[in-house]
């Protein structure tokens, strides 16, 4: 987790009475939520009038009102473990961060779509920088959008089963600086499932899982942003069927410096469509994202055991995959130092039967100092605990099926040399024909 991760405290209290709770299981008598209005009949639904929605196992429901904040804020802290709040049709209007202390909670929209049920932080002016910090176990979040969020969008911090599902964010002025960092956001978690979102704009990662162990990603829409989808300092991850398009850099598996995890491993990365990741860097630029050169496809940084396997990758102008140490990325990235508690090689990394096309036609700084234009498919920094890349001690692996991608070792270590260590670069994919282990996949 990064230092711009801004984390807000729980609500210590909210005024209660701007929300009524219901069963929600279509008792003619049952008592709903509308504003800041309470009935006791509701011919018309929870919703309001004319607006038919299914309530079935839902809790609690919460419609727009002329206090959408306190609203929401009210229900998250009066439900019960194991309930489920869910959110009717329209726009929330929410001025500032929300917050969930308690387990075993689904939230939801109760829309047919995902569009229906906006949470927009347009106004967010009282405090607080992202959409949700939600800090316990078990807690869903599902089939809503949220839009325009000052800092991060949902965050949720050492918890065990997160789920988003069915989650759009985005903001309505397109990709930008001004935009938060991180989307979707869990960190020190365990079994993180993000599935079936769609992420715009954001100015860091659109989807990260950071210090985490155990992530499934799928079936995802990420574009628009700096990164589209990135494990940060995590184990046994994968990211699998999703569509990653118009970033910086699309795919990424990291292994960062000085934060408490000092481990990236077991991160498979298969069957994605990683296509046309050529926007420009609009990170910031006192962090390590904006190093991202344009037009990457896939990148791993200090990475161990990352398996890149069926994925279709192509049209990114820089190159498709690239792996190199995070001494290469110290010595680009102002203020990034290396951690003598991480190793900062990465190894064992198996790329294989992937689809590439169109990929290196115009590289971009820094990579563009390799002087090769094209640039092959698959680049490799070369930096190497023995200190001679053709050793192949990183037990970097290309398979052993031909035809390999085509591929350069630029030899990084040499990057104080005038011609970016150009005499010890090497296309030759000879050294690196061999196989690993296949990493399990949970993909049926």
């Amino acid at each position: 987790m990064r230092t711009r991760l801004l984390l807000g405290l729980s609500w210590a209290a909210v005024a209660l009475g701007s929300i009524l709770f219901n069963g929600c299981g279509g008792s003619d008598t049952s008592t709903s939520t509308s504003g800041s209005t309470s009935t006791g009949s509701t011919p018309d639904g929870p919703c309001g009038a004319g607006v038919t929605v299914d309530t079935t196992g839902c809790t609690t429901t919460v419609a727009t009102s002329t206090d959408d904040t306190t609203a929401l804020q009210t229900a998250l802290i009066e439900v019960k473990s194991g309930s489920t709040i869910c959110i009717c049709p329209g726009t929330f209007k929410l001025d500032k961060q929300l917050s969930l202390t308690v387990p075993n909670v689904t939230v939801k929209g109760v829309g047919k779509t995902i569009e229906e049920t906006v949470l927009d932080f347009a106004t967010n002016l009282k405090g607080g920088n992202d959409t949700m910090l939600v800090t316990s176990d078990g807690f869903t979040i599902e089939n809503l959008w949220v839009k325009n969020t000052p800092g991060n969008g949902v965050v949720v911090r050492q918890a065990d089963k997160p789920t988003f599902r069915k989650l759009k964010v985005s903001w309505d002025g397109g990709p930008k600086p001004s935009n938060g960092a991180y989307s979707i956001y869990p960190a020190e978690c365990t079994n993180v499932l993000v599935e079936d979102c769609d992420v715009e704009g954001a100015a860091d990662a659109a989807i990260y899982v950071g210090q985490s162990t155990g992530a499934i990603i799928r079936r995802n829409k990420a574009h628009g942003s700096v990164l589209g989808i990135e494990l940060e300092n995590t184990t046994n991850g994968e990211a699998y069927d999703n569509e990653i398009w118009d970033n910086t850099g699309g795919l990424a598996v990291f292994l960062l410096g000085n934060l408490d995890k000092k481990t990236a491993e077991k991160n498979l990365l298969h069957d994605n469509n990683v296509h046309d990741n050529n926007r420009g860097n609009f990170g910031d630029p006192n962090t390590f994202v904006s190093a991202i050169p344009k037009g990457t496809g896939v990148i791993i940084v200090g990475a161990d055991d990352t398996e890149v396997r069926n994925n279709t990758i192509k049209n990114n102008q820089s190159t498709g995959v690239m792996v190199v140490s995070y001494q290469l990325m110290s010595a680009l990235v102002p203020g990034a130092k290396v951690d003598p508690k991480a190793d900062p090689d990465p190894d064992r990394t198996s790329i294989h039967d992937n689809i590439y096309e169109n990929n290196g036609t115009d590289p971009q700084s820094p990579v563009s100092l390799i002087g090769a234009k094209p640039l092959e498919n698959v680049v490799w920094d070369g930096i190497s605990k023995s200190g001679d890349p053709a050793s192949n001690d990183a037990k970097l692996c290309l398979g052993t099926k031909s035809p390999y991608p085509t591929f350069r070792m630029f030899a990084g270590a040499h990057l104080n040399d005038p011609d970016m260590g150009k005499p010890f670069q090497s296309t030759l994919t000879k050294p690196y024909e061999c196989d690993l282990p296949a990493l399990p996949s949970s993909a049926p």
